[in-house]
């Protein structure tokens, strides 16, 4: 968890570091492609979440003031970016020139950028059957139609020189020999609808490899007239519902003529002798790089660009805006990964995702001074200042909202070491009063349809009585009113609390099957109300939500709890809870 330091250097009394607090991130759902213009012009196209959200709720309508992408530019080897809005104007006004049949608006994106001068460059992706071009240095673009007529989602696209090629969804490859003012379909290719090239690596204009959707791997020498295959045997894709599942390649990497890799679904495959053998190998990174100097390379990961300069780190961040120059120094610091450090100077907190080698400020608490700030397992933050009064983010650190639930206080004070068995919570009552009542709904909702079912426990001073109906199996669970031992009712109650207090954690499983979870009691037969405890699981785990706004860490922070409580309910009503 960590509380207010982040390393024992900084514990052992070193300096806190100072900050630029005029550095903001952009708000970025995705970064599509970063590219070297020049040394001192970086490129970067990127979805904003605004953007997403209304192209999201619009559909394949096309909104005003929703762009499909952006293009920001950096003039500090990606230190600070800006949006130049005339280039994003032109780069969507070449797009939008496209027939409305071979676009979407929804799905659009340009995930290949290169350069050949600093006047010509060339744009691919999602643009429907063409790539936009400029001779201007991306002031103007035009729309290059390919020969075939089909919509193309581009999967890679690789230059030598003025040569270019490309493949994607439609199967083929394309050549152009003219910097991509005009392209021709390769008629000697191996790949077809049924095997469409996946993945292209060249090591100049004519030698180059070729990866194929169903295990197919090629080369040629010269350049794409004719191909060869490279005889090679995948192991099968591990699937426990297909065993024999055949592997896909997904790219290749041709580093030299004896030594490159493919990725596959079967893992990362690496050969030194040109083909002849491949072996397993953990891959170098998962991203694909762009070359931004003589020893300089930016990979992009989701809404970060990772930096490395002569192979060593230098920066990880998002795309942030110029600073104002002027540094404060930091109140202290909280490791919340062994990367992403959060850092506070008076109620603003700031973020880093290198190891506080870059920083750059995120939301700010209404406190003037924080005193303690803890994460917990879910990645929540809390935080308290001087007036005690508790606050959340869900997001790391970008919004802030009052806690106002025992819950929420009760994981804060968990997160902060104190024992989770020394705190007591509203439903403790439940063990001690004669008569109480507890009534759980656990719905369940998925593709597939969907089920609501409930519990209903009744204690007496002696006794209990168990009723419910579990719906979600082909013969749905009735149970009338079974009699149970006052001892047994407490342990209904106990599996019940410790579900619904079970400390959440990041999940990485998927599914889209919700569950909605709702406990109401009341410790008094004459209580007018009851108190309610609800969760509510989108889909599986903190990252399963379709993240439309860019929230981040937190779209289903309920996802353990809400799956506790249903378990313990259903066992409740087998009659197998001990």
């Amino acid at each position: 968890m960590g509380l207010l330091m982040a390393s024992s250097a900084f514990a052992e009394g070193l300096s806190m570091p100072s900050v630029d607090l005029g550095v903001r991130e952009v708000e970025v759902r995705e970064i599509s492609v970063v590219s070297r213009r020049t040394d001192a012009d970086w490129w970067a196209v990127a979805v904003l979440k605004s953007d997403f959200a209304k192209r999201w709720d619009a559909g394949p309508g096309i909104e005003e003031g929703s762009l499909p992408f952006r293009v920001y530019r950096s003039a500090d080897s990606g230190f600070s970016w800006r949006e130049d809005a005339a280039v994003t104007k032109a780069v969507v006004e070449a797009f939008e020139s496209r027939p409305c049949s071979e676009r979407s608006w929804l799905s659009s994106s340009v995930d290949f950028l290169v350069w050949y001068t600093p006047e010509v460059g060339l744009m691919a992706g999602e643009l429907g059957s063409g790539v936009l071009r400029t001779s201007d240095a991306g002031r103007t673009w035009s729309s290059v139609a390919l020969p075939r007529e089909d919509a193309l989602h581009v999967h890679d696209l690789e230059q030598a020189g003025r040569r270019t090629w490309m493949c994607g969804s439609s199967g083929h490859i394309y050549r152009s020999d003219d910097t991509g003012a005009t392209w021709r379909e390769l008629t000697g290719t191996p790949f077809d609808s049924e095997d469409s090239c996946t993945g292209l690596s060249f090591l100049d204009s004519e030698r180059g490899w070729a990866a194929g959707m169903k295990g197919s791997l090629w080369a040629t020498e010269d350049g794409g007239a004719t191909w060869s295959r490279i005889p090679t045997s995948w192991p099968p894709t591990p699937d426990v519902f297909w065993p024999e599942r055949p592997t896909d390649l997904e790219d290749v990497v041709l580093l030299t003529p004896e030594v490159a890799w493919v990725q596959s679904t079967a893992g990362s495959f690496q050969t030194t002798d040109g083909g002849k053998t491949w072996h397993p190998r953990l891959p170098a990174t998962d991203y694909q790089g762009a070359v931004m100097g003589a020893d300089t390379v930016v990979t992009v990961r989701g809404h970060l660009l990772d930096t490395f300069v002569a192979g060593r780190r230098v920066r990880l961040s998002p795309l942030t805006t110029a600073g104002s120059g002027v540094l404060s120094p930091l109140d202290g610091l909280l490791a919340h990964s062994s990367e992403t450090w959060f850092g506070w100077t008076g109620g603003q907190v700031l973020l880093s995702y290198d190891q506080g080698m870059s920083w750059f400020a995120v939301g700010r608490v209404p406190e003037e001074r924080l005193h303690t700030v803890v994460r917990a397992k879910d990645g929540r933050l809390f935080v308290q200042g001087p007036s005690m009064t508790l606050f959340v983010s869900r997001n790391e650190g970008r919004t802030w909202a009052r806690s106002t639930t025992w819950l929420e206080a009760r994981d804060f004070a968990v997160a902060t070491g104190v024992p989770s068995e020394k705190l007591e919570t509203p439903l403790q009552c439940l063990f001690t009063a004669p008569e109480a009542v507890v009534t759980v709904r656990f719905d369940i909702a998925g593709c597939l349809g969907g089920s609501k079912n409930h519990l209903a426990l009744e204690l007496s001073k002696g006794h209990a009585t168990l009723s419910g109906r579990y719906a979600a199996r082909q013969e749905p669970l009735e149970v009338h009113s079974r009699k149970l031992l006052r001892e047994e009712a407490q342990s209904v109650l106990r599996g019940l609390v410790r579900a619904a207090t079970h400390q959440e954690t990041w999940s990485d499983c998927y599914t889209t099957t919700e569950f909605k979870t709702v406990i109401e009691w009341s410790c008094s037969p004459t209580a007018s109300e009851r108190q309610t405890l609800e969760f509510v699981s989108h889909g599986c785990g903190l990252r399963s939500q379709v993240d439309i706004d860019g929230g981040g860490a937190a779209a289903t922070p309920e996802y353990d709890r809400a799956l506790g409580v249903h378990n313990v309910a259903v066992r409740a009503l087998e009659g197998t809870l001990r």
